[in-house]
């Protein structure tokens, strides 16, 4: 009779851890489902967020080229000077908002797979989008550079004293997704 008793209360105790198991494995599994719905979520609102300021850095970039490119003439360029380096200024701090936002898209993204097709594409597409929104950045400020440059010169063999400093930036050329090309690179 003990020996039933034995056998009975260890068959019970097994049941019973092997549905303590099950459950806990229930709870991490629906809990590790919240947590990767969340974190789906937070790419795609950083993702949005990371859009707009594409849209943002696009609407300068066309009116720069629309305002400052299309209309570099030597006898207006160092009255123009002033208001277009306060433009690249704040083209700059569009960029340094874009590098925030993929920054942020990186930690999230990391090496991880979603279930969302959608969450996955833009962990894909942002990195090539970043690397071609700094370099056009670095290939913008290089050309009115190469204008200042070319002012410059004109004024020295013209004998004028007038000459104009270059935009400065710490930003350079890059290879954000490690491909081996400088995606936007222009010149």
């Amino acid at each position: 009779m003990k020996k039933k008793n034995i056998i009975i209360l260890s068959i019970i105790g097994f049941i019973l851890i092997v549905i303590g198991g099950s459950m806990l494995f229930i709870r991490s599994l629906k809990n590790d489902r919240a947590a990767t719905l969340l974190r789906m979520n937070d790419v795609g609102t950083e993702y949005k967020s990371f859009e707009n300021q594409i849209d943002t850095f696009n609407d300068m970039r066309n009116s720069l080229y629309l305002n400052v490119f299309e209309n570099v003439y030597y006898d207006t360029m160092a009255a123009k000077d002033p208001a277009v380096k306060s433009n690249f200024s704040e083209y700059e701090i569009i960029v340094n908002g874009i590098a925030a936002s993929a920054s942020n898209l990186s930690n999230l993204c990391g090496t991880i797979y979603y279930p969302d097709s959608s969450i996955n594409r833009n962990c894909k597409s942002f990195s090539s989008v970043y690397e071609q929104v700094v370099n056009a950045f670095v290939s913008d400020v290089k050309l009115y550079n190469n204008n200042i440059s070319q002012y410059n010169k004109y004024q020295k063999e013209n004998d004028s004293t007038s000459s104009l400093e270059n935009y400065k930036t710490d930003k350079k050329y890059i290879d954000y997704n490690n491909d081996g090309k400088y995606e936007g690179k222009e010149m």
